[in-house]
């Protein structure tokens, strides 16, 4: 669905709240149902993709970019997909790394030691998670609004006396403030997708310029109605707004309501005068020249592109004298400007849009996951608005990423019992200890796994944990220098002190097993 932007309607840009009328509504959303489910070391992954209505859900024909989209993951499948009224299915069995099918990085690890198993499934989809670059380029947005903004009123108030303290607010107070704007929406682009984050967030935006004084919680109503001036008739009863506009930076300036400055600041009477003094600036800047000659080179290798497309026609062109020709569409350039400065502040994803919608069994629930378990079905699920496919290298891409992690255990309960007495080394333990159990060589492994079963029972198992080492390791090696020492730590852990008081372990001077004193008569019990 593509939005487009009359010249008439390009003065909402002077109130940045009248962006939130591009309502959604009716456009399409392209869904990508992943589900799936871990067998051993392989994760098995169905992907679906379909499209649908945004609000009611009814389903709708793919593309013609979305069927060119079916061959190409036919090939990271190796299968045909499966057509289901208008979805297509895949189906396939991984280890490791994931196909990138939906565009990103996605990795799926199975972690066994002989006291049961350990998973973890990470997934980025599309996005840049360049948290510096993302920054830095908000940055760099929000100083070249401020930069033209400041240069565009010094176009008309540059002999004005007051001119220099609006500058001043303008250049250093408004460009600080508008900084922490872009950054309070970068939160809330980059938060989970929940119902408590959005209102939180938005009342901490509204409170921070309402400590500010450029506005205040009485004034909302007023403020409201003068906003929703911009929707009405053709978008000129925007005079109240900017009356309050020029109020505000008379009180920054602190000029009088009947002074010089008041006086100059007269070109930004209603939103009609208002934008006819920003073209007579913006247009001659070398910034506005030098974009505008970028974009119709683009234009300009579209059209070949697509003339080169069909030879037909091409041929017909050249033996006519025609050569294509792009056409420019001024309007179209300039609200390309436009959301470039708005994404500094907004989540500027208008029209159609693409979520993953991501479900993945689990034997346990998930001792770390950023998704909803559904402990009916077993599994995490996942549904997140992600960024659209971006033709450019991911570097330059500004949109924050998509993304789902859960790991989860699966201990032998058995082998547990028979080798500590009980069940105890599970969730982020068992994670711990697996990650260590995998980091040893074949033979330390073999080692530690004869090792492990003369423990239970022998009244000096803590002396013995403490004393490991492997063949290969140096002799006298104690404490954290051992290859033994997390491995021996979670058991000892498990089994306990020894019951008769001695084989006391120290770690870095800390006992495993601190002894607490009696009370007697001369301690107070609540110590």
């Amino acid at each position: 669905m593509k939005r487009t932007l009359s010249r008439r309607r390009w003065t909402r840009p002077f109130a940045a709240a009248a962006l939130l009328v591009f309502a959604a509504a009716g456009c399409e959303e392209k869904i990508y149902k992943i589900e799936q489910w871990p067998r051993g070391d392989k994760l098995w992954r169905r992907l679906t993709v379909g499209r649908q209505e945004r609000g009611n859900g009814a389903q709708q024909d793919l593309s013609d970019e979305d069927k060119a989209e079916l061959a190409r993951l036919a090939r990271l499948f190796g299968s045909e997909p499966k057509l289901v009224g208008k979805r297509a299915t895949f189906v396939g069995a991984f280890a490791g790394a994931l196909p990138q099918d939906v565009g990103g990085d996605g990795h799926y690890l199975h972690w066994k030691s002989p006291l049961g198993s350990v998973s973890i499934y990470v997934e980025r989809f599309r996005g840049n998670d360049d948290i510096v670059a993302a920054l830095e380029g908000r940055r760099k947005t929000v100083d070249q609004l401020v930069d033209h903004v400041v240069g565009w009123f010094d176009s008309e108030l540059h002999d004005v006396p007051d001119w220099p303290a609006l500058r001043k607010f303008l250049d250093v107070t408004f460009r600080h403030d508008l900084h922490n704007l872009s950054l309070y929406s970068w939160l809330m682009q980059t938060a989970p997708e929940s119902e408590s984050k959005t209102p939180e967030l938005t009342f901490r935006i509204v409170q921070y310029f309402v400590e500010r004084h450029y506005a205040s919680y009485e004034e909302g109503p007023a403020l409201l109605r003068e906003l929703n001036g911009f929707n009405r008739g053709n978008g000129n009863e925007g005079g109240p707004f900017f009356a309050r506009i020029r109020r505000l930076l008379l009180a920054r300036a602190k000029a009088p309501a009947d002074g010089p400055l008041a006086r100059g600041l007269g070109f930004l009477k209603d939103p009609k005068s208002a934008w006819a003094s920003w073209l007579r600036y913006f247009e001659k800047t070398p910034f506005y020249q030098r974009e505008f000659a970028e974009f119709r080179r683009h234009k300009e290798e579209e059209a070949r592109k697509k003339a080169k497309a069909d030879p037909a026609a091409l041929a017909k062109a050249v033996q006519n004298g025609r050569l294509p020709v792009a056409a420019i569409d001024k309007e179209e350039f300039e609200w390309n400007l436009f959301a470039r400065f708005a994404s500094a502040f907004l989540d500027f994803r208008m029209g159609n849009s693409t979520r993953a919608q991501v479900t993945l069994e689990t034997p346990r629930k998930p001792f770390l996951t950023n998704g909803k378990y559904n402990a009916d079905e077993h599994r995490v699920e996942w549904s997140q608005q992600i960024p659209e496919n971006d033709p450019r290298p991911r570097e330059q891409s500004v949109d924050w990423p998509g993304f789902c992690c859960a790991a989860w255990d699966d201990p032998d309960e058995q082998a547990q019992k028979q080798l500590l007495g009980k069940l105890g080394i599970t969730q982020q333990s068992l994670f711990e200890y697996n990650l260590w159990y995998q980091s040893l060589s074949t033979l330390e492994k073999q080692e530690w796994d004869a090792f492990l079963p003369t423990l239970l029972g022998d009244a000096k198992y803590a002396d013995r944990l403490e004393g490991f080492l492997f063949s290969d390791e140096p002799a006298g090696r104690t404490g954290a220098e051992r290859i033994a020492y997390d491995g021996a730590n979670a058991v000892l852990q498990v089994l306990g002190p020894p019951k008769n008081g001695g084989g006391q372990i120290w770690i870095n001077g800390v006992p495993v097993f601190p002894d607490h004193p009696k009370p007697g008569k001369d301690i107070d019990p609540r110590d």
